[in-house]
């Protein structure tokens, strides 16, 4: 009988999917920041809303670089007529922090 897999080790699996997903989305924005619409900003938005308390759960350094990623999306996303075309980088960057984090 196969053991089962530790609770934590499935909800690190989640986050990196979601984390990985997130990451598609915003490279794509990175290569076509002219093409991003207000829509597509507050979706990105409201998934990363959803990604806080499955992040909050894991807390330390990782929880803390998430918040900046967020606070930095957030302000991006509440004024897009100030985002400039390397911000979609940064973010995405700022993401790859975050995979560091979760290894």
């Amino acid at each position: 009988m196969a053991a089962p897999i530790p609770k934590d080790d499935s909800s690190k699996e989640k986050l990196l999917n979601l984390l990985s997903k997130l990451e598609e989305e915003l490279r794509w924005c990175a290569q076509h920041p002219n093409d991003v619409s207000d829509f597509e900003m507050q979706q990105l938005k409201e998934a990363i809303d959803e990604l806080d308390t499955k992040c909050k759960t894991l807390g330390g350094q990782f929880y803390s670089d998430f918040k900046k990623f967020r606070k930095d999306f957030d302000y991006a996303a509440d004024h897009p007529n100030e985002i400039n075309s390397g911000d979609f980088q940064k973010f995405e960057d700022m993401l790859q922090e975050l995979f560091r984090d979760l290894k």
